[in-house]
């Protein structure tokens, strides 16, 4: 919850600084919070298995040792805990940054900045096991994809609700 709060933080704070200049619909447009399309949910639906499949197979190319250890986080089935680490994440790193590195750079610079800095956080697995590697391009490629949905929809609705349904799919998968 402390995470999600935190994730949460700098959305809130840009809406209420721009929320003068630019209007309160238009700040929270800029930060993903609002609807998307049909067509964004198709891509959603077409992207969930794509993204659980390349989920599940870094998190087979890990030992099951590795995937015990103390601070390896593993979604076994459902749990709210994971629904909102995953909704955080999305405020955060395809709301708040991708909505700023879109507007500046566009999708393909844009997009591989936000992937790169979704990565930055799970660097931590290498502390606590070196052979969590495989893991990480997972996450860069599903922080670049998460992005792409972003883009399309510029909501963070499908983009919360395709990341929590795949970390709960490879945690089912997996346990």
């Amino acid at each position: 919850m402390i995470e999600f709060l935190l994730f949460l933080c700098p959305s809130v704070l840009y809406i209420l600084v721009r929320r003068k200049s630019i209007g309160v619909s238009r700040a929270l447009a800029h930060v993903g919070w609002r609807w998307g399309s049909w067509q964004a949910a198709g891509l959603s639906l077409v992207l969930f298995p794509v993204l659980l499949g390349t989920g599940y197979l870094g998190i087979r190319l890990v030992s099951t040792a590795s995937l015990t250890l103390p601070g390896v986080v593993l979604v076994h089935g459902v749990s709210g805990a994971a629904i909102l680490r995953a909704v955080g994440e999305e405020i955060f790193f395809r709301g708040f940054l991708g909505g700023l590195f879109f507007r500046r750079w566009g999708l393909w610079v844009g997009n591989t900045l936000q992937a790169a800095l979704f990565l930055v956080p799970h660097l931590v697995l290498l502390s606590i096991d070196v052979h969590l590697w495989p893991i990480l391009p997972v996450q860069f490629l599903g922080g670049w994809i998460l992005g792409v949905v972003r883009y399309r929809s510029g909501s963070v609705i499908e983009c919360s609700v395709l990341h929590a349904a795949v970390n709960i799919g490879i945690g089912l998968l997996a346990g």
